[in-house]
């Protein structure tokens, strides 16, 4: 599938990626939109595009908070900061296949770990340091350079399977690809 790549929202979703049209569970999002326009699923295409493409200017910013993405691109796209919030139940079902059918197995883990550090830097941060917390938050702050080393490690090796000319799969690409 088609890396999103072109943001243009003057333009519904599915004209200029209408193949997401005919693979589940984009399909049924598809088909269940009864506006002759296809606007509101468009919409949601649009937000999972801005939060999670490879090519989003939104993809890297911590998932939740009013600095988060699905924040940001709910008031600022959608017109509504709790978007994401009032549709939770079909866009992470959307969500979830979008990373799957965009990133490679590898790319998908260290997303994982990002997230975990996001948490983990928001938690830190929310903590008063005090003669009752110092020991485990200098506990944590020492733990922290093991998650960085962890996430370093996984982009290495993301670099390398990029860099090895495996496409995703383990195929190796043509030269159309």
């Amino acid at each position: 599938m088609n890396y999103i790549d072109n943001f243009n929202t003057d333009f519904s979703f599915w004209e200029l990626y209408p193949e997401f049209k005919v693979i589940e569970p984009y399909k049924e999002l598809y088909k269940s939109d009864k506006n002759k326009t296809k606007k509101d699923s468009s919409m949601m295409m649009w937000f999972v595009a801005y939060c999670y493409s490879k090519a989003s200017k939104f993809r890297n910013l911590a998932k939740d908070g009013i600095d988060g993405k699905h924040y940001v691109v709910g008031e600022d796209y959608c017109d509504d900061p709790n978007y994401y919030s009032k549709n939770k139940s079909k866009l992470d079902i959307i969500i979830d296949n979008f990373i799957k059918s965009q990133f490679t197995p590898l790319e998908r883990h260290l997303m994982v770990w990002d997230e975990l550090l996001d948490k983990r830097t928001a938690y830190l941060k929310e903590q008063e340091y005090d003669f009752s917390t110092y020991e485990d938050l200098d506990k944590m702050a020492v733990g922290t350079s093991k998650v960085f080393e962890t996430i370093k490690k996984i982009w290495e090796d993301l670099q390398k399977e990029e860099g090895s000319g495996i496409a995703k799969g383990g195929s190796v690409p043509s030269l159309n690809d």
